[in-house]
């Protein structure tokens, strides 16, 4: 599949993960019966798509950084992971007391996550098209 496929079909299969519990039937969203099984699938989904996006992730700096600056892009991607863990929780924790506690809405809240992790997806597909460099290619390269 590629590393960079691989990353966001990787995110995109952790936000549907995400997006399972609102279907349980604690609010408006829900179709299906709150249970257990559902929690198990739910962690499952999101279990595979984070094993496909978070590998590939590194690996995917590591080639659009310069021989040169590897290291440096790499410091960069693990202070972005830091600064996600720190403000994360911060952020899970005003939208879990909003939603789920104040209005009693569950559901709203992993599909409040789920679209942050599909908006993730859309933003990183547009990056890569737009602002990586491409390398030259093989024809230009030829006629210079």
């Amino acid at each position: 599949m590629g590393r960079f496929p691989g990353m966001i079909t990787g995110i995109v299969v952790a936000g549907i993960g995400i997006a399972i519990p609102a279907l349980g039937g604690g609010g408006a969203v829900g179709v299906l019966q709150a249970s257990g099984w559902l929690v198990v699938l739910a962690v499952l989904v999101f279990a595979v798509g984070e094993m496909m996006a978070s590998p590939t992730s590194q690996e995917y700096i590591g080639s659009i950084a310069p021989k040169d600056k590897v290291a440096l892009y790499m410091g960069y991607y693990f202070i972005a992971v830091a600064l996600g863990n720190l403000f994360g929780n911060v952020l899970g924790g005003i939208v879990y007391g909003k939603l789920a506690r104040d209005l009693g809405r569950p559901d709203l809240m992993w599909l409040v996550f789920s679209g942050m992790a599909l908006v993730t997806a859309v933003a990183l597909a547009l990056y890569n098209r737009y602002a990586v460099p491409k390398p030259a290619s093989q024809s230009t390269t030829a006629k210079a």
